[in-house]
């Protein structure tokens, strides 16, 4: 027979596993949510006629989400630029590739679409709502 302990520690279990399926739900959104952000951003932006370099800025913020969506565990700005490299990304019109993603990465982080974290001597990043408590 359950006693009152074991019965209030499974409801609050129960609602620990809600709101972390709430969580994950809500992170998936707001990762669709800054998608077509980007992609409504940029067809406004061919519309009226911007320096390719917007486009530029969106295709480099699409690929670092895409990056962070594949990452299994947080990872730094060098991560980063590492494996845009490995894929071919084209770094060429942008004079400081680390910069370019870092600034990127913190506009992310102020969109809420990516998670902070330090390892101890670097800055990591996550997709919203992967990072682990």
């Amino acid at each position: 027979m359950e006693n009152s302990e074991d019965v209030e520690l499974r409801a609050l279990r129960g609602q620990l596993e809600d709101r972390k399926k709430r969580r994950s739900e809500i992170a998936a959104s707001l990762e669709q949510i800054t998608e077509d952000i980007d992609e409504l951003e940029g067809a406004i932006e061919r519309k009226i006629g911007a320096p390719r370099k917007l486009d530029e800025i969106s295709g480099l913020r699409r690929t670092v989400l895409s990056i962070l969506r594949e990452a299994n565990s947080p990872i730094s700005v060098k991560d980063i630029q590492a494996k845009m490299e490995q894929q071919g990304y084209d770094f060429s019109s942008f004079k400081d590739r680390g910069s370019n993603i870092s600034t990127t990465v913190k506009r992310l982080v102020r969109d809420r679409a990516v998670e902070v974290t330090s390892n101890g001597s670097k800055w990591q990043y996550v997709l919203w709502g992967r990072l682990k408590t």
